[in-house]
């Protein structure tokens, strides 16, 4: 693929095009254009990159798909960023093909953060296994690249999972500090404010990650953040209308669920509830209200937000 760009200068604004040919006969493959003002060009190239970005990798998948070729990799990053079993799992083995010998820093991070969300979503057949090779994996990644900030944010999540939350919101907020345009930095930051308490920068942190370009490679995962951090401010209707949405992306995303029917339950909406729950369980034959009421089951940001009245509804 050859990427070029012009640029010109009109008025009080500069209009950039960027364009994608097939280097072999020419084919255009996308083209897009950018007006922005030109007093204040640096905030806004940063969104530009961003967005340009998402192209190229949209632009790679719609190239394997035209020209197959065996030797082309791809990453797999709308499956990475998933809940599907399958998917996780496919990208899983795509990122170790693209990296067999594991001395990527982003590809280890990308291979710890699936099994980080294998564990969230118990989709985990080894639970303690995983858990272990998500922890090694995300170590080894921060030895290869300490400076890569999408190692420091999957370190941040693995230690969340393991309780250790001033480490996280350490490795998360260095994370930032090298580059806070980073996705899974973002989201790893706004997770270890939540855990924190400090609910009203998670949301500011929350909005931000989904409004940013990048968030189109995954949009359940950003969007189900900035739900759980609009919950933990108190602002349920409005976490309600996300989670649905996270819902419409990943209809396979069990957090979602979970949160729809404690939310909507607390709502007075006992028919919705009822049917987040019966699609739960749909997801997870082994779903109960008993079992959503106990200790071992991932729902502490609902306990702490004492939204858990829905495990004695008796709804199914």
């Amino acid at each position: 693929i050859e990427l070029g760009a012009m640029a010109n200068k009109a008025g009080g604004s500069i209009v950039i095009l960027f364009a994608a040919r097939l280097r072999s006969d020419g084919r255009m493959l996308w083209s897009r254009r950018f007006t922005i003002p030109a007093d204040d060009t640096l905030a806004h190239l940063r969104q530009v990159a961003s967005s340009v970005t998402v192209a190229i990798l949209h632009g790679v998948e719609a190239l394997r798909e035209t020209v197959p070729d065996p030797r082309l990799r791809r990453m797999p990053l709308q499956d990475v960023f998933s809940y599907s079993a399958p998917r996780l799992r496919r990208a899983d083995e795509q990122l170790a093909q693209i990296d067999p010998n594991g001395d990527k820093a982003v590809i280890l991070s990308l291979r710890s953060y699936i099994r980080h969300t294998m564990l969230l979503e118990r989709l985990s057949k080894n639970p303690e296994d995983d858990a272990e090779l998500a922890a090694d994996m995300a170590a080894r990644a921060r030895e290869l690249s300490p400076g890569n900030p999408s190692a420091l944010g999957v370190n941040a999540m693995v230690a969340a999972y393991r309780g250790q939350r001033e480490t996280a919101f350490d490795m998360a907020r260095h994370a930032m500090a090298i580059d806070d345009e980073n996705p899974i930095a973002r989201l790893a930051y706004s997770s270890a404010l939540t855990s924190m308490g400090h609910h009203r920068e998670a949301e500011a942190e929350a909005s931000a990650a989904h409004n940013s370009a990048l968030s189109e490679l995954g949009p359940a995962a950003w969007i189900l953040r900035r739900a759980i951090a609009t919950m933990r401010v108190g602002d349920l209707p409005a976490a309600e209308r996300y989670f649905s949405t996270t819902h419409g992306y990943a209809p396979e995303n069990r957090p979602a669920l979970r949160f729809l029917s404690a939310i909507r339950y607390e709502l007075n909406d006992h028919e919705g509830a009822r049917r987040a729950l019966q699609q739960l369980k749909k997801l997870e034959p082994d779903f109960s209200l008993e079992l959503m009421g106990s200790d071992g089951y991932p729902v502490d940001s609902l306990r702490r937000a004492g939204l858990l009245k829905v495990t004695k509804s008796g709804l199914i």
